[in-house]
């Protein structure tokens, strides 16, 4: 039961049934919690409030449709959907000569048709502080692309695609726009963003703007194209840059940019602690007394220090080679059961018997066929590809490894 008018009482309301009330709430998107009497009170309010009903998600989709559809009718004429023709359109360089003559008066007329005398204010105001003219100037609208329907149609497509303002990494708006050829009038208009359906989003706007300021420049001449007319690049992503060093444009239509930073030159350079090595002496010599150990003067140059170089010792360290320990043991069995063990002061010696590393031949010798934390990836690495892949060979690995001379 859904028949009510203005004329519905509560006391007619109180006479539904439960469901019928849950119901009638329902589609009008109102809670439907709560006893018969509260369902009944907010079915009456509902009612005098002239709520309507909201419609269902396959209706919004076909009268989405259906409003679609009617962008395409003009004046009599239905015209192809600009979405669907993937063919035969000029991209920016090519197409540009064939833009249609549009200007802001056009524009402005195209947007207040469209919309209310409210409406038509709201979009003023948001002319006046640039808004749609930022997509166009800041690069969001990418390039234009025309397309003459056929050489008897008195009307052309101009169609491009709009980076989000906000989310610059989202898809891409699809933009078009249907404008007479010969006189530059906006006959309709359509962006794939949530308010594309009314035709006068910034989006469209913008577009509209870029086509403007082509011919205002005569940019669309094929003589003056290569020095006046530059086609857009695809934003690939905003550098983050300090407060700073930030820019403040204010685009106006009709008006160069003026750009003036943010923190004025004098106080971006502005030092609140002049650096002054005197003070610096002056700090770390009170620090050192109190902190003699601190982190900090491991970074300061220590004046009248002679630098102490340690040398490698000259000993014998062929004992501790695996060379040497094989030649000791009878198998395998023998070698791993009789690890040697390695003292401090074995340690030590072969510490400093190898300083240099691999500038020293002794590093190499106590190297070759160890296996050391510098190698562990790369054999980690080798026996998992061995595992996807057999054939893999180990020979290059095995052999620097051994320390074998090619």
């Amino acid at each position: 039961m859904d028949t009510t008018d203005q004329n519905t009482s509560l006391d007619d309301f109180l006479t539904w049934k439960v469901s019928a009330l849950r119901d009638y709430l329902t589609k009008r998107g109102m809670t439907k919690d709560g006893t018969k009497s509260e369902l009944a009170a907010l079915c009456y309010s509902a009612s005098v409030l002239k709520i309507e009903v909201v419609p269902s998600s396959f209706e919004i989709i076909k009268n989405n449709q259906l409003d679609y559809q009617n962008l395409l009718k003009i004046n009599g004429q239905v015209l192809s959907d600009p979405l669907q023709i993937h063919d035969n359109w000029l991209d920016e360089k090519n197409g540009m000569k064939k833009f249609p003559p549009v200007y802001i008066s056009d524009i402005i007329k195209y947007l207040s048709e469209k919309n209310t005398s409210g409406k038509m204010k709201e979009i003023l105001q948001d002319y006046k502080i640039g808004k749609a003219y930022e997509y166009f100037k800041n690069g969001f609208l990418q390039e234009i692309f025309y397309h003459d329907i056929d050489a008897k149609s008195k009307y052309c497509f101009l169609r491009a695609k709009c980076v989000p303002s906000q989310k610059i990494k989202d898809e891409e708006h699809d933009v078009w726009v249907c404008v007479e050829k010969a006189t530059g009038e906006i006959g309709s208009s359509y962006c794939t963003c949530t308010a594309g359906l009314g035709g006068t989003c910034n989006h469209v706007a913008g577009l509209l703007f870029r086509v403007e300021a082509a011919n205002k420049l005569g940019a669309s001449a094929c003589t003056s194209l290569p020095c006046t007319w530059k086609v857009p690049s695809k934003i690939k992503g905003v550098k983050p840059t300090k407060i700073k060093d930030l820019r403040i444009i204010k685009s106006r239509h009709g008006q160069s940019d003026s750009k003036r930073p943010l923190v004025s030159q004098s106080k971006s350079q502005y030092q609140p602690i002049p650096e002054s090595k005197d003070n610096l002496d002056i700090f770390s010599a009170v620090l050192k007394k109190s902190i003699p150990n601190a982190c900090i003067f491991k970074g300061f140059v220590t004046e009248n220090v002679e630098e102490t170089v340690t040398k490698p010792v000259s000993e014998d360290i062929t004992a501790y080679t695996i060379q040497d320990i094989k030649t000791k043991c009878n198998d395998q069995t023998d070698f791993l059961s009789n690890m040697p063990k390695y003292s401090e002061s074995d340690i030590q010696k072969v510490m400093f018997s190898t300083i240099g590393q691999s500038s020293n031949e002794k590093w190499h010798e106590i190297r070759s066929g160890r296996l050391t934390s510098s190698n562990f990836y790369e054999i980690h690495t080798k026996v998992q590809s061995y595992k996807k892949k057999e054939g893999v060979t180990f020979y290059p690995l095995i052999s620097r490894l051994m320390g074998y001379k090619s």
